[in-house]
């Protein structure tokens, strides 16, 4: 019973760890954060992948330092954890297709947008 307990406090403990809460941001995505700084179209398709390019060219034309994501490595890495989070098929649609103001929570682990 007692090897059980610690085996469960200790996945507890490691899975607390990489979901912990880093930063969270408000921000309207436009249709010029569509486009790279080379001027390539990112929304061609209603995919993870291009909701998580623009969310961070979003974060590039900001211009901003907030939630640590100033600098170019930076948004890369940002970009590889929306791609590995669970967004919903609405909020990918809402991204890549509209204008929405989508809410970005950055966990060490993942992104959650609304």
């Amino acid at each position: 019973m007692m090897k059980k307990y610690l085996a469960a406090v200790a996945l507890a403990l490691i899975s607390s760890s990489s979901f912990a809460y880093y930063c969270s941001y408000t921000t309207y995505i436009s249709n010029d954060d569509k486009f790279n700084t080379s001027g390539k179209f990112l929304g061609n398709s209603v995919t993870k992948k291009a909701a998580a390019a623009i969310l961070r060219q979003e974060r590039a034309y900001a211009g901003s330092w907030e939630c640590g994501l100033g600098d170019a490595d930076s948004r890369a890495r940002f970009e590889e954890k929306v791609k590995r989070s669970n967004l919903s098929p609405a909020v990918i649609k809402r991204i890549v297709r509209g204008n929405p103001t989508v809410r970005v929570e950055i966990y060490d682990s993942y992104v959650k947008v609304y």
